[in-house]
């Protein structure tokens, strides 16, 4: 298996799901920062010697003297997806026509030819081609209006990262080129959900405003906000503050009562919040793993709330998932006088994700001595 993290690879369940299409407006995308190459991979499997592609003539087949074949496009064309990629503006774009049992061999030289690094990205259309690589993110295209699918896209559809749902007649993508993003050389979709910074409390600990202390050279606040840009649909800040926070240029949300503590942070945010599932940090927890904050996402699909938790019974309420669907008990409890988060998870369903290496990467801001151990690191 090549691992080809700087790849994204998109497949398709059968003709007509906007494939090309999606390929072409992430070119776009990304010519301005990176050298892209897009690379087309037609895998030829012969059955009983009729043509298992195109009908009689179109010449994929014949034309492949060999286990495989790999030609750069030179022109644009605009009946052919190579030609559309590289009208598109890709730097370099290639056709790999390739029997099923070589897939290896012909993407191995397909990596030499073109010397991969990390100063590359690559923009694949295959189903097959799964099979022997492991890209940074793999997409299936779906036409809505079609049910079936295709053989090469059965072989691989465990493998997905995400099914794109396209629309034939409106043509529209349910996510498009916008949503998929390339953060720290990772490929990662952006997440039908808001991030929720709660900035609001009194810093009483540290004694001073903890979400404008600076960490990397940048204000605490901004450096959550740069490690989340990319990844959610909508970012909000809750804060009573309006003013301090206007520089960042989102928006900010209050409490709706002031004094009731993160309950009503969490209260406030979700009721102004666009999506049903939330991601909520505090502003003294600087450092970010995506990937666990993207399994917690994953996970709120089936919860009501998922929420970080080590194994001696301890948990991290402010660096959790909520749906918005609690809303109503988390009123009940408000109106009742409770504060405590912990008393919402009493009546509300709560999956317990235990954290991985959290020694390596959590971090809670509680004290000044806390910020001063955290950037002498």
């Amino acid at each position: 298996m090549f691992h080809v993290h700087n790849m994204i690879m998109i497949g398709a369940t059968g003709r007509n799901t906007g494939k090309t299409v999606m390929a072409c407006r992430l070119i776009k995308k990304f010519i301005s920062s990176y050298t892209v190459i897009a690379l087309k991979v037609t895998t030829i499997k012969e059955t009983d010697g009729k043509c298992p592609r195109g009908g009689e003539g179109c010449g994929v087949c014949s034309s492949l003297d060999g286990s495989y074949l790999l030609t750069e496009e030179v022109r644009d064309n605009p009946k052919k997806d190579t030609g559309k990629m590289l009208a598109a503006g890709a730097h370099k774009v290639y056709w790999l026509r390739v029997k099923k049992e070589c897939l290896s061999k012909g993407i191995e030289t397909f990596l030499e030819l073109i010397n991969n690094g990390p100063d590359k990205i690559i923009i694949c259309e295959s189903n097959s081609l799964r099979l022997v690589v492991e890209p940074g993110l793999f997409l299936i295209n779906q036409n809505v209006r079609e049910s079936s699918i295709k053989p090469s896209c059965q072989d691989v559809l465990s493998f997905q990262d995400h099914m794109i749902q396209f629309d034939s007649e409106k043509f529209v993508f349910d996510i498009d080129a916008d949503d998929i993003n390339y953060v720290n050389n990772r490929w990662y979709i952006r997440e039908n959900a808001t991030a929720i910074i709660l900035a609001g409390g009194n810093s009483s600990r540290m004694g001073r405003d903890k979400s404008l202390l600076f960490a990397d050279n940048l204000p605490m606040i901004e450096k959550i906000i740069l490690q989340l840009t990319g990844h959610f649909r909508e970012i909000i800040i809750g804060a009573n503050d309006i003013e301090k926070y206007r520089f960042l240029n989102l928006p900010v949300v209050p409490d709706l009562e002031k004094g009731k503590g993160p309950l009503m942070g969490i209260y406030s945010t979700l009721l102004h919040s666009k999506h049903e599932i939330n991601f909520v940090v505090a502003c003294d927890i600087p450092d970010l793993n995506m990937d666990y904050v993207k399994e917690l996402i994953r996970q709120a699909k089936c919860h009501e709330i998922v929420v970080p938790a080590w194994g001696d019974g301890k948990f991290e309420p402010l660096f959790a998932v909520y749906n918005k669907s609690i809303l109503d008990k988390v009123k009940k409890l408000l109106e009742n006088g409770q504060r405590k988060i912990s008393l919402l998870f009493e009546s509300t369903d709560v999956q317990y994700l235990p954290i991985p290496d959290a020694g390596k990467w959590y971090k809670n801001l509680n004290t000044i001595e806390d910020y001063k151990n955290y950037i002498k690191q």
